[in-house]
């Protein structure tokens, strides 16, 4: 992880730092100063005075008591040497902070851990359930000259991916569709299936799981990455704070949990691998770089509450990840 990154986000607390104190010296970073707190003191400072949608007391007060000044009549056009606001859509923002066509941290480098795994040729199909902005199944469609099908629960993220793969000229390797995991129907099967961090977030997942099993063919694949805890860490508050605010109060699933529905579907899952401190170091190597991109930039009021919703959701998983939650990647292969 690079130093800078972590400096830029308020000295948090990573694997590498934690090893250099002694385990006596170590306190629990308390909820109100942890890591989701400093993020978001961050973030507040570049915006300027004063959180996004709030007024301090005193500018409040002094607005209460001091008559509007007249408004001057529009300008037909941006004043010369005015500084230029920052605009920013959701799924703009997400390259902005993960690189260009991907929604989640270590794009290439986790799609090709995932891929890897599975021999992928020409030959073969390829069905990526979380496809986001299209990153993933665009380097797989290039890489292999094989065709994908992507599903994206957030509407938004795939009608931007489609318009991306529309302008790559792309379409007739790539296809991407929104869709709804909770009533999620296979209508075709097909030799592999990938997705990242979505399992976690499903109502049903033992519903869901059965009809990701159900999209493979003979002695198909399964390649994904999710977020799991076990019962002993979800009530810690950092945790606790997470599911509440992602899950609805939900927890994550335990890894026994996972291997045992896996087998019981006649799956073979011959990885189950942890890459939480890869991933931690993903997560604060782009949010830091999104700080270093954010200086000198005035963003504009109606982009503030996108940008503090996606760090809000990035300092909560990160804050979970620290107190117990893990990323782990998983590999299995029909019997």
């Amino acid at each position: 992880m690079p130093e800078k990154n972590a400096d830029m986000l308020g000295m948090v607390d990573s694997p590498a730092r934690t090893r250099q104190h002694k385990p006596a010296a170590q306190k629990p970073v308390p909820a109100k100063t942890g890591l989701a707190g400093k993020l978001r003191a961050r973030l507040r400072g570049l915006f300027g005075r004063g959180a996004p949608g709030k007024s301090s007391p005193a500018s409040a007060s002094a607005s209460a008591s001091t008559p509007p000044k007249p408004q001057a009549a529009p300008a037909s056009a941006p004043v010369k040497g005015a500084p230029r606001l920052w605009q920013t859509t959701r799924p703009e923002l997400l390259e902005t902070i993960w690189g260009k066509g991907w929604h989640l941290p270590l794009g290439v480098a986790m799609t090709d851990v995932l891929v890897r795994a599975t021999g992928l040729t020409k030959e073969m199909s390829v069905l990526d359930l979380s496809a986001g902005l299209g990153g993933m199944a665009r380097k797989i469609a290039e890489e292999y000259k094989t065709y994908v099908t992507g599903l994206e629960p957030d509407a938004a993220l795939a009608g931007y991916a489609t318009h991306e793969s529309k302008r790559l000229k792309m379409t007739r390797t790539v296809s991407i569709a929104a869709y709804d995991p909770e009533t999620y129907v296979p209508e075709k099967r097909y030799d592999c299936v990938l997705a990242r961090e979505l399992f976690f977030r499903i109502q049903d997942r033992p519903r869901f799981i059965k009809a990701v099993a159900a999209s493979l063919k003979n002695y198909g694949q399964v390649s994904w990455t999710d977020f799991l805890a076990e019962s002993d860490v979800c009530d810690h508050p950092a945790v606790a704070a997470w599911r509440a605010h992602e899950l609805g109060g939900r927890a994550p699933m335990a890894l026994q949990e996972v291997t045992d529905l896996w087998q019981t579907l006649n799956y073979d899952l011959r990885v189950a691998e942890d890459r939480t401190d890869k991933y931690m170091q993903g997560i604060l190597s782009g949010l830091g770089g999104f700080v270093r991109f954010f200086q000198g930039r005035k963003i504009a009021e109606t982009a503030k509450p996108v940008v503090l919703a996606e760090i809000e959701l990035w300092a909560r998983r990160a804050a979970a990840l620290q107190r117990g939650v893990r990323l782990y990647r998983f590999y299995a292969l029909k019997k």
